[in-house]
């Protein structure tokens, strides 16, 4: 087990932490892949270690690398260190709900933001309504009735999803879909409410079910739309936990 960098002949220094390979105070692992390389606090050059040295400590660094909590991760890259000082890259496609808080956190919070100020939006001007004496209806209500999402079905017919609907849908178990899961889903056939002061509203709502690809699209459009209050880091990791 060298000691030195093998670029600039600096030590690379020791660790406490990975009892398999007390080596640097950098460590970069590739678990996949079987690669393990001590990073030169120097010349910051990667010396990838001896073959027989990898595996133990790999599997040893990945264990450590899950255990803190003071870590970031990307779709191809983690960082973490540890309470002994030892910095930890972590190369690769990363576990499913590390990914799943790097790709969607921050969405959720801005989707989150924007929900409030518009909420706030709307709280105000029944209140400033209220005080002036006008009466304002449905500020609420009426967006229960607004199409939210427009998807297609496996015939490719436009499926108009309001509000109220979308709220309805459901996951159904069932044989004749495809994977045995199906997407029950209520539509209207217009687009807008017609007759007077849109009395005859979109049409009575019908039902339908998607599976496969189309109903994986289909849940992509309109749950954000229900869910406009998106979600914090801790509930993205709880939920893809339960999966």
């Amino acid at each position: 087990m060298y000691k030195a960098c093998i670029y600039c002949q600096r030590k690379l220094g020791d660790n406490e932490a990975v009892e398999n390979f007390p080596v640097g105070r950098r460590i970069a692992f590739d678990q996949e892949k079987g690669r393990l390389w001590v990073v030169c606090e120097r010349c910051r050059r990667w010396n990838l270690s001896p073959l027989d040295q990898r595996w133990e400590a790999i599997e040893e660094c990945e264990r450590q690398f899950y255990d803190t909590t003071n870590r970031f991760s990307t779709d191809n890259i983690g960082l973490a260190r540890l309470p002994e000082g030892l910095e930890l890259v972590r190369i690769g496609r990363p576990q499913r709900r590390e990914f799943a808080a790097w790709r969607y956190g921050k969405q959720f919070l801005r989707r989150r933001v924007r929900q409030l100020v518009e909420t706030g939006v709307k709280v105000a001007a029944v209140g400033v309504g209220a005080i002036f004496g006008v009466y304002i209806v449905g500020v609420f209500a009426a967006g229960q009735d607004k199409v939210i999402a427009r998807v297609r079905n496996e015939s490719g017919d436009s499926l108009k999803v309001t509000l109220k609907d979308a709220q309805k849908m459901k996951l159904i178990e069932t044989a004749h879909a495809e994977g045995g899961w199906a997407l029950e889903l209520k539509y209207r056939e217009r687009e807008r409410n017609w007759g007077i002061l849109g009395r005859y509203g979109k049409g009575k709502a019908k039902i339908t079910q998607l599976d496969g690809p189309t109903a994986i699209r289909a849940a992509g459009r309109i749950l954000p739309k229900v869910n406009a209050f998106g979600g914090s880091n801790s509930q993205v990791h709880d939920a893809v936990q339960m999966i």
